[in-house]
């Protein structure tokens, strides 16, 4: 008990922490500006706030993409339409809403497809590739991820493209070809490191520690998913900061360390509801019935 209460009392501290961070940063330049605005002119906050917390508040960020689409449709504003439709796809999917997600996606590129704004026409594609993967159909993930991907190799655009070479990384990976999924990652990494995007070299580097958590390697699993966890929390990027704490526990699993491990299920369990992501909770709570039900029956 006294393990689970300094566990606990270790996340609320870090959070009131992060809290305090996290609103003294780009958020109150973003909200000045929105104050200041009137009309059509409020938009384009609106959407830069929903995306600020779409892995800090999934909700607050949904409320801001909502108001910035009503703030576009009333002024015939289609380009911050389209932009506000995007987001509000992305966060569905982060909450778990995958039907709501594509249909955000959809009309987002209708939009832009008439706009023939074709850098987010690409854009739409790799979100498309998000929605398929998280669905399972990993055929058709592939199919957007590497159709975004080409677009970006023949525009130079690298953040993008080192985001596509990731997400055709997770595809590799659920399909255990760990030697693509290793490939693509080193690609995607080698350029985050060059354009210092530190919360997606987090990503990255969870990713490559996965590979081995697979390969029942957990030490050299820790290494990667370790350094992940530790940009995830400096950079307030709550959802990896779950994914990459529920990592760390199964790695300790594996290392037959079951405290440990449940220390990290709780952190995992606490990130998850601080941001109110739905998916992550039910992941996290899935691992950590299975881990009960093991150690349980290691008991007996």
């Amino acid at each position: 008990m006294k393990r689970v209460f300094t566990a606990i009392l270790f996340l609320f501290f870090f959070f009131s922490l992060a809290e305090a961070q996290f609103n003294s940063l780009v958020i109150d330049s973003i909200s000045n500006v929105l104050e200041k605005a009137n009309g059509n002119d409020r938009a384009e906050p609106l959407i830069d706030l929903a995306k600020m917390y779409v892995y800090h508040d999934a909700e607050k960020g949904l409320q801001y993409a909502y108001e910035a689409l009503q703030v576009a449709q009333k002024f015939h504003n289609e380009k911050a339409e389209a932009k506000a439709l995007q987001e509000l796809g992305i966060i569905s999917y982060f909450q778990g809403n995958y039907e709501n997600s594509r249909n955000y996606l959809n009309r987002a590129l209708v939009i832009h497809i008439k706009r023939q704004d074709t850098f987010q026409i690409y854009s739409i594609y790799g979100n498309m590739g998000v929605y398929f993967y998280l669905n399972q159909e990993n055929d058709s993930a592939l199919f957007y991820f590497k159709k975004a991907m080409r677009y970006f190799i023949r525009t130079n655009k690298m953040i993008p493209l080192a985001n596509s070479y990731n997400n055709v990384g997770l595809v590799y990976l659920d399909k255990k070809e760990y030697d693509n999924a290793l490939y693509y990652y080193k690609k995607s990494l080698t350029i985050k490191e060059q354009n210092g995007d530190s919360a997606g070299i987090g990503h990255t580097l969870g990713n490559i520690g996965l590979i081995y958590l697979n390969q029942k390697n957990p030490t050299k699993a820790m290494e990667y998913i370790n350094e992940s966890f530790g940009i995830a929390c400096r950079e307030h990027d709550f959802k990896n900061a779950a994914i990459s704490s529920r990592n760390i526990a199964q790695a300790f699993e594996i290392l037959n360390k079951p405290d440990s491990a449940q220390q990290y299920y709780e952190y995992s369990m606490a990130f998850a509801r601080y941001i109110k992501s739905i998916p992550e909770e039910m992941n996290t709570a899935e691992a950590l019935a299975k881990f009960y039900e093991k150690n349980q029956l290691s008991d007996s």
